[in-house]
């Protein structure tokens, strides 16, 4: 359930220290921003020769100091092409998480509430944004249901889209259910791992973890079993049926995918663990072995 980040990439730690290099400069800044503002409003990736791109960054720098700039982007981020530059695809990648907001510094703290009561206690959970991070935890008995890192475009201020934040996490993490790092696109490993190896669980009403790591960039996600499970086709099909669409109801608000009242570990010699989802006066079992691959489906 978790959206932090503890790893490293094992290989390329240099190229992303490489990338913060050059957002920190603001020259070369204010060169990704104008060769990604011009391919937003023109709707393709345009080609501007030296004079042009240096007049739409509006800099006060002299020709060969904004030269010098440009050229430590071109090769990685920026092409030099016969009639100009364009920017490269991994510039366009660098260039939307500048717009999108991810590297500014929040120091605010907001709590608004998450519009849902906790399965436990009844108590009205709370979303607080701080420091860049969004926690779901209900204030009555503590359980935590969601950490994350808050999207920039759904926080304004002393106001939170609480509907895009819950979207935001809900890709995040069934990305890594389905198997692909929503990072980089690798497949991350998985294994399951009992809440006592987790910080922030909570031993007492957590069974068990599906904990996914991507070994290339080293973003992971410690998911639930309902969550993990929502990959599975029956699952959704089974929740459909009673009108609930998995894909756009936030995470927490599904009591399956939020708490792990409806898991049991049956057996530890082989391993195996139920999910079990009720609605209205149906069922549905899901057990999965110790490679956390389904095994077995009851609908009762």
């Amino acid at each position: 359930m978790s959206d932090r980040s503890h790893g490293a990439p094992s290989d390329d730690a240099s190229s992303g220290s490489d990338a913060f290099r050059l957002v920190g400069n603001e020259i070369r800044t204010d060169i990704l921003r104008a060769l990604g503002d011009a391919r937003v409003e023109q709707g393709h990736k345009p080609v501007f020769s030296f004079s042009e791109l240096r007049d739409r960054t509006e800099t006060d720098a002299g020709s060969s100091k904004f030269n010098y700039h440009l050229q430590e982007l071109v090769g990685q981020y920026v092409e030099r092409v016969e009639d100009g530059y364009q920017m490269r695809a991994e510039g366009r990648a660098l260039y939307q998480t500048l717009r999108a907001g991810t590297f500014d510094s929040r120091e605010s703290t907001l709590t608004v509430d998450a519009d849902f009561d906790c399965y436990y206690c009844g108590t009205g959970v709370e979303a607080t944004v701080d420091e860049g991070t969004v926690t779901v935890e209900c204030p009555g008995c503590d359980y935590l249901y969601g950490i994350a890192g808050a999207p920039p475009g759904a926080i304004e201020d002393d106001t939170v889209a609480l509907e895009q934040v819950g979207a935001f996490y809900h890709h995040r993490h069934l990305g890594f259910a389905r198997g692909v790092c929503v990072t980089c696109g690798t497949e991350p490993t998985i294994e399951r791992v009992s809440p006592a190896d987790v910080p922030f669980a909570d031993g007492d009403r957590q069974e068990l973890y599906v904990y996914r790591s991507c070994e290339n960039c080293g973003d992971q996600r410690h998911l639930s079993l309902g969550t993990y499970l929502l990959s599975d086709p029956h699952l959704r099909a089974f929740c459909a049926d009673h009108g609930v669409d998995v894909l756009s109801t936030p995470l927490w608000e599904l009591e399956f995918a939020a708490i792990d009242r409806n898991v049991t570990v049956d057996a530890s010699e082989p391993w195996e663990a139920t999910l079990t989802v009720t609605y209205d006066d149906e069922t549905l079992e899901i057990v999965v072995d110790e490679d956390l691959s389904v095994i077995e489906r009851t609908h009762r």
